[in-house]
């Protein structure tokens, strides 16, 4: 797989088996992005990724990767957890937002809602139709 052709990248972080968060490698906007449902700035994240994405540039292109005009951000307005326990929801809702280029309109009173969902479409193989919603 060329990821390079790709318009994002989607990476779902967890850190020392107690929190899960997302990275996205975003190819049209020329940056690495972080989203935390705990609101923690984690740099090595974006360090681990810039480190992929030149390994990866350099096996399959066989040439530097050019970081030229590309930023590190971090999302302080991503949808903030009330508990312990929603991460993973809440990771996995930023990735399917972000797969689809959408602005995240979900919160903490969702988690419920859209864990039962999410189990629904994973029995199903499918991911819910949001077009028909």
């Amino acid at each position: 797989i060329d990821i390079f052709k790709k318009d994002v990248v989607l990476v779902p972080v967890n850190l020392g088996n107690a929190h899960w968060t997302c990275a996205a490698i975003n190819f049209q906007k020329k940056r690495i992005e972080y989203h935390d449902s705990m609101g923690r700035k984690r740099g090595k994240v974006y360090k681990i990724l810039r480190d992929y994405l030149s390994k990866e540039h350099k096996d399959k292109k066989k040439k530097d990767f050019d970081f030229t005009g590309w930023e590190d951000y971090f999302d302080d307005d991503a949808p903030q957890q009330e508990n312990a326990y929603d991460c993973g929801v809440f990771s996995c809702q930023f990735m399917e937002y972000l797969s689809r280029g959408a602005p995240f309109s979900f919160n903490q009173e969702n988690m419920g809602y859209l864990r039962q969902r999410m189990i629904l479409e994973i029995m199903r193989g499918k991911l819910w139709d949001q077009q028909s919603a």
